[in-house]
């Protein structure tokens, strides 16, 4: 595909997300979306289980701060990976990070009042653990998608990008911790990051 193309496609979509993401920001300001997120809760919440919280908190664990760090800092070690992958994905880690810290203290949404199967503190709005496993799996996708041609390589870590994520923000619901508007958010704002910065990326290594 053209080069213009492909840049207006991600204009497209960086649009999209923006849009998409300040609508939903009304939506939870003036409370429409709350009973859809009680509803989520409240079906999440039927599940509960010893055995499928812990499975919950293994997989929230996964989007935590400590094992984002980590794999960053694991790019950046191993020399196979530090200029293909390490650079770029830490600087996407840093963004999407700031960014969370940012929207958290300028929306200032507290978390759900219920049931919490784990503690956490600070405002939910939109979920860190959603917006940070987002942009870190969509920026893995983009480098694979951008240098491997191989499907047999693709389609995998297109299905782990995806489910990833997911199941991440379905943790955070069913933990107690966000609401599904926080999740959402998280998501939206995820892929938005991710594509300004591979976007630059991109531009950048072409000059």
């Amino acid at each position: 595909m053209h080069e213009k193309n492909i840049l207006g496609i991600r204009i497209f979509l960086l649009l999209f997300l923006t849009i998409s993401f300040y609508v939903l920001v009304l939506l939870v300001m003036n409370g429409s979306i709350t009973a859809f997120e009680n509803t989520v809760y409240s079906v999440l919440s039927r599940f509960v289980t010893p055995g499928l919280t812990g499975i919950m908190i293994f997989i929230t664990n996964i989007g935590s701060a400590y094992a984002i760090i980590a794999l960053n800092i694991t790019f950046l070690v191993l020399p196979s990976t530090r200029k293909v992958f390490g650079y770029q994905v830490a600087v996407n880690s840093i963004v999407t990070d700031i960014l969370n810290s940012v929207l958290k203290n300028n929306y200032a949404r507290e978390r759900p009042n219920v049931l919490r199967l784990i503690t956490e503190s600070g405002y939910g709005f939109p979920s860190g653990h959603s917006m940070n496993s987002t942009a870190l799996c969509a920026i893995i996708a983009f480098i694979v998608f951008k240098r491997i041609k191989k499907d047999n390589i693709r389609i995998p870590v297109l299905i782990f990008s995806i489910f990833i994520p997911f199941s991440i923000g379905i943790s955070r619901v069913y933990l107690g911790v966000h609401r599904a508007g926080d999740v959402i958010a998280g998501w939206i704002m995820g892929m938005a990051v991710t594509l300004v910065v591979d976007t630059l990326w991109m531009l950048i290594e072409k000059s």
